[in-house]
């Protein structure tokens, strides 16, 4: 079995486990709301799971627990509750060495502070033979901020 397939396999079976563990913990919680429900206190009658408000809510419960599953896996696979790799993009640069790059917002200190994203103010740009692509700019203070990346 090839290594991506056994990753998704992984994940199956993991997003398997949950929902099964998932619709035990809801069914008794569904159980418990709807004796609150119907009964107005805890009862342990089992005619209850016959009702149609255990089956709504139980229904409910289920939709829920299994979209919020289904949103923490990402595209390929790998993440559920935060396992996996998927915040890393691989890219090749122009000089055929490997980079990673981070998929989060820069804080404005980072970019002011990171060579790669040349920092000016607006006034000093003609002075700058840094020739790039702007990619923030903010008025701050009176003064435009101003960062270029060089592609």
């Amino acid at each position: 079995m090839a290594k991506e397939d056994k990753d998704k396999h992984t994940s199956f079976v993991a997003f398997l486990r949950y929902m099964i563990f998932a619709a035990i913990a809801g069914f008794f919680a569904s159980y418990i709301l709807a004796s609150f429900l119907v009964e107005g206190t805890l009862v342990f009658d089992l005619s209850l799971l016959g009702d149609p408000t255990f089956y709504g809510v139980f229904t409910a419960a289920l939709v829920i627990v299994a979209l919020i599953l289904l949103l923490n896996v990402s595209d390929d696979g790998s993440k559920l509750f935060g396992k996996g790799n998927s915040s890393k993009a691989k890219l090749r640069n122009k000089d055929g060495m490997d980079k990673y790059y981070n998929t989060r917002w820069m804080e404005p200190k980072e970019l002011k502070n990171d060579p790669q994203f040349k920092f000016h103010y607006y006034d000093e740009l003609k002075k700058s033979n840094n020739i790039g692509v702007p990619i923030r700019a903010e008025l701050i203070g009176g003064k435009l901020q101003v960062n270029m990346y060089k592609a």
